[in-house]
């Protein structure tokens, strides 16, 4: 694999070719005149639109920023930044406009638009919105100091947009600020922009966001980015094969277990991986018979071989036993040979529902295992909610976190309301069950939910890279996403709402989030241990919902092959392996211990780099540095700098107190003469 980006990714290089400055000049003075609407753009809109975001350097890369050319936040050096601010050099510094990315093009530009930071901020900012087919950007016409304030540009990629809903509008709504749209991303940030009834542009202007967003999938624009391009397959498609995969985790020097090609054409398991690890003595006829007795045909396969002791995560969907508690002797077959791959001829099967919801689900068809028909085996429920309760309480964290203002004495009493971290808990919780079961208890495990591709994937994916070192390294976790949530037919379509515009479709939830939420949670509590930094994941999500990159479209590996993404569109995964190094944690150190997080609620934390991401490059004056990063975005040397910089600082601090206890015990002699006077002055009266 090269080192050096493909040269159809974003650039670093932004200078654009000189035009004619007398020509640009004119064009804007002109349009400022005109002061209306552009619409639609056009050839007469190049030059205007060239001449407005001179200067703009918004996808300039640096090892501090990992996001690229879709960032909410773009930073500059300082000697950059010192220029930039410069007003009286401003003009001459206005010699680069924003560089579009390949397939990405300029639909309308609306000029005159009000934008607050926050809905009660007194500041506000006139601009003009760009709206592209990937998209939308706000440039404030005082560009030089809203960004020496602010340090970043306004830009919402168009498949992070959930809703777009317009305000005001009635003969009641009245004032400047009451007229206008309102953008509701999936990304915990939402934005209000204020336009004039005056113009009546919003219709217009909300119909071409519509029209951009919720596409067709064949015209979405990770297809479009690659659209020109040579169609072949990207290297990061080729990340992760299961026979090397098992190979490595050492499941062929057993001779219990074989990998089937049942499913070769997806006749089992349209859902499923098309080779199927399953116990050697399993015949193509038990697999039938299986996958007609659980839930969406997942049948019983294998997820992880631990080689140690010849334990393993096996995952399915719930058995059909509805209230008839039908049986079905190929399952319970099935199950105890994956018993008897063990020593000990044990297997417990750990339902991730709640119990209540596992009674619930028999009314359905569904259920769990009846164990008298199971031999050696035992049932454990796990007790993690459902995608409905998952939504409620995203929801909810949303609300908390895009309030305006929020008591400082509320906050943590907000927080619990959410009940999020509650549920980052009980995953975790669950997923420690399987490794002790797995590691002390030497006894396998079936992990399964209602369809066994949401709250499984979860679990199995956490219990994985809490006992593996290689699922904590960059190219571990991309192969454990490839294998456990796209392979396994996470429904990642639905649930995100990709190109959806039903906000309220049910199906949504945030599942994957949850699953990196929990992983960013032992990378706190373990620093070291992981190759990967928090920009990491934060990457990784930021583009699970940009559509830039194939890696998250449709609902499983099936529908993606058929429909070619491999091939019409980039892998994310090549992208972060072409730029590995920002995403590197300097402190790594490669360890083979078994990561057991503490789950305490006092030992969780609000994963604040991320859900308020969005927040943190409005605080003026802010520094990346000293705002909540991780330790592990910082070398050895950086960190040894820090603690003499905060050594330094008290002992700075120790002389002040010092200079003021001295200046407190003047006060005090003082004030001391001066009662000795005035008691001297009454016994002389």
């Amino acid at each position: 694999m090269s080192k050096n980006p493909p040269s159809n990714y974003p650039k670093t290089n932004l200078n654009s070719k000189q035009k004619n400055q007398n020509k640009k000049n004119k064009q804007t003075s002109q349009n400022k005149k005109n002061n209306t609407s552009l619409g639609s753009f056009n050839e007469s809109d190049e030059e205007f639109f060239d001449a407005k975001l001179e200067g703009i350097e918004i996808f300039k890369q640096n090892s501090s920023s990992p996001y690229f050319s879709d960032s909410d936040s773009y930073s500059e050096s300082e000697e950059s930044q010192t220029n930039m601010y410069n007003e009286n050099n401003l003009e001459n510094k206005l010699k680069n406009k924003l560089e579009l990315l390949d397939g990405e093009t300029k639909s309308r530009i609306e000029e005159n638009v009000k934008f607050k930071i926050t809905p009660k901020s007194k500041e506000i900012f006139s601009g003009f919105l760009m709206l592209t087919n990937y998209r939308i950007l706000f440039v404030p016409y005082q560009f030089s100091t809203f960004f020496q304030k602010y340090q970043q540009l306004i830009i919402i990629t168009l498949g992070s947009i959930q809703q777009i809903v317009k305000f005001g509008g009635s003969k009641k709504s009245r004032g400047e600020f009451s007229y206008g749209i309102e953008i509701i991303t999936k990304e915990f940030r939402d934005y209000k922009f204020y336009l004039s009834k005056k113009d009546n542009k919003r219709k217009a202007m909300c119909h071409q966001i519509m029209k951009n967003t919720f596409v067709q999938i064949k015209k979405c624009f990770a297809i479009l980015h690659k659209k020109n391009k040579k169609l072949c397959i990207d290297p990061g498609w080729e990340i992760y094969y299961p026979f090397f995969e098992f190979k490595r985790q050492g499941l062929f020097e057993n001779a219990k277990w074989t990998i089937s090609d049942a499913n070769e054409k997806w006749k089992i398991c349209p859902t499923y991986p098309r080779e199927l690890p399953l116990p050697s003595t399993i015949t193509l006829k038990d697999i039938q018979a299986i996958s007609k007795f659980r839930s969406k045909g997942r049948l019983p396969v294998l997820s992880y071989y631990y080689r140690k002791n010849l334990t393993t995560i096996t995952r399915s969907s719930q058995p059909k036993v509805g209230l008839t508690r039908s049986r079905c002797i190929e399952d319970e077959k099935l199950l105890k040979e994956i018993a008897a791959t063990t020593e000990n001829d044990k297997l417990s099967i750990l339902d991730c529902r709640p119990k209540k919801n596992a009674l619930a689900n028999m009314g359905r068809h569904g259920g769990f295992e009846i164990l008298s028909n199971y031999g050696n085996c035992t049932l454990d429920f796990l007790g993690i909610e459902n995608i409905h309760a998952m939504r409620d309480s995203l929801s909810k964290l949303k609300t908390l976190v895009n309030q305006s203002v929020v008591e400082e004495k509320k906050w943590l009493s907000g927080l619990e309301d959410t009940m999020w971290l509650f549920h980052i808990q009980k995953i975790l919780e669950g997923s420690i069950k399987i490794v002790k079961y797995i590691t002390i208890g030497a006894i396998s495990v079936l992990v399964h939910c209602s369809d066994g591709w949401d709250r499984t994937a979860q679990a199995c994916s956490l219990s994985q890279l809490i006992i593996d070192p290689y699922f904590r390294t960059v190219e571990g976790f991309e192969v454990l996403i490839e294998k456990e949530w796209l392979g396994y037919g996470h429904k990642f379509h639905q649930r995100v709402g990709h190109l959806n515009k039903h906000a309220r479709d049910t199906q949504r939830s945030p599942v994957f989030l949850q699953f990196i939420d929990c992983v960013y949670q032992i990378l706190r509590q373990f620093p070291t241990a992981f190759e990967f930094n928090e920009d990491f994941l934060i990457f990784i999500l930021k583009h699970l919902f940009s559509l830039q990159f194939g890696t998250f479209l449709y609902n499983s590996n099936r529908e993606r092959l058929e429909n070619q993404i491999n091939i019409k569109t980039f892998s994310l995964w090549t992208y972060i392996n072409e730029n590995k190094k920002i995403f590197l944690n300097s402190n790594y150190e490669k360890t083979e211990e078994i990561l057991i997080p503490s789950i305490s609620i006092r030992a969780l934390v609000f994963w604040e780099n991320y859900y308020l991401k969005a927040f943190t490059p409005f605080q003026k004056n802010s520094n990346k540095k000293k705002i909540g990063v991780s330790i592990t975005n910082f070398s050895k040397e950086e960190l040894s700098d820090l603690i003499e910089e905060k050594n330094s600082n008290k002992i700075k601090l120790f002389q002040q107190i010092q200079e003021l206890q001295s200046q407190i015990e003047q006060l005090e002699k003082k004030q001391k003469s001066k009662e000795k006077i005035q008691l001297t002055k009454k016994k002389q009266k």
